[in-house]
């Protein structure tokens, strides 16, 4: 709640830190602004799911590749 974020975004972002999630998944847009303008700051990483499995993907094809498969 100090840095803006609306209640229960910072409700969210709070149980994720909570349960040390890797990342949290959103497609609300304003909660994806904010949280990467807060990015130093906050414990979990918050991604759009779609960019964030483009990215997954990514970087599972470039180990195959880096592995010789």
């Amino acid at each position: 709640m100090k840095l803006n974020f609306q209640l229960y975004d910072a409700f969210h972002i709070a149980c994720a830190e909570t349960c040390k999630a890797d990342v949290m998944l959103t497609t609300d847009d304003r909660l994806l602004r904010r949280a990467l303008r807060f990015s130093n700051v906050l414990q979990v990483a918050v991604e759009n799911p779609v960019t964030w499995l483009m990215k997954a993907t990514q970087e599972e094809e470039d180990e195959d590749d880096t592995n010789g498969n």
